[in-house]
């Protein structure tokens, strides 16, 4: 990316299950979007097909504002 480019940032919050199984969220911070991902190799192609503004492969869940409310 050129230093004129945009930048984007992600938050993973990821869990390490019995047997190694990794799942967790994905977050793309500047508009609270999140998808959960199961296994650690869907994290790329997550953030990938987050940045081109769809969710992909793994499944949407609530917006950052909508979790606040419940806490």
């Amino acid at each position: 990316m050129d230093s004129a480019g945009r930048k984007v940032t992600f938050v993973l919050r990821l869990s390490l299950g019995e047997g190694g199984q990794v799942t967790g969220v994905v977050e793309r911070v500047s508009t609270g979007e999140k998808c959960q991902i199961h296994g650690i190799e869907a994290i790329g192609p997550v953030i990938a097909s987050m940045v081109s503004n769809e969710c992909g492969p793994a499944s949407r869940i609530a917006s950052r504002d909508s979790t606040r409310s419940g806490r």
